[in-house]
Formats: C-alpha cells, sequence, structure tokens
C-alpha cells in the first residue's frame, strides 16, 4: 500500500473527491520531500490545498 493511502487511511470521513485531491497533493509532497515524517506530508499537503483554495477565491 502505498505511503499516501496510509495517511488518507487516519483520515476518517473524508469523501472520494476530497481524498482523491488530498492525495494528488501527497504525493506532490512526497516527492518534493522523500525523507519526511508523514504528518509533515500531511501538513505541506495542507498547506497547498489552502493556497489552491486561496488563489480561488482572489478570482
Amino acid at each position: 500500500m502505498p505511503r499516501t493511502d496510509l495517511i488518507l487511511g487516519l483520515l476518517d470521513g473524508l469523501g472520494d473527491e476530497d481524498a482523491d485531491l488530498l492525495r494528488d497533493l501527497l504525493r506532490l509532497a512526497e516527492l518534493a520531500r522523500p525523507e519526511a515524517r508523514d504528518e509533515e506530508l500531511l501538513a505541506d499537503a495542507l498547506v497547498s490545498l489552502d493556497a489552491l483554495f486561496a488563489a480561488v477565491d482572489a478570482r
């Protein structure tokens, strides 16, 4: 099982679309920082998600 799926498995209640989006951001975070701990990858992915929504709101 990929590391990103293990992290997502800890987050109960995510819908399929939310999990898919977060999975992609987790994969990017893991590519950028493969040595990072799981919680650091999750934090990076959530910061990216926040930035994505901020950019959408700014339009």
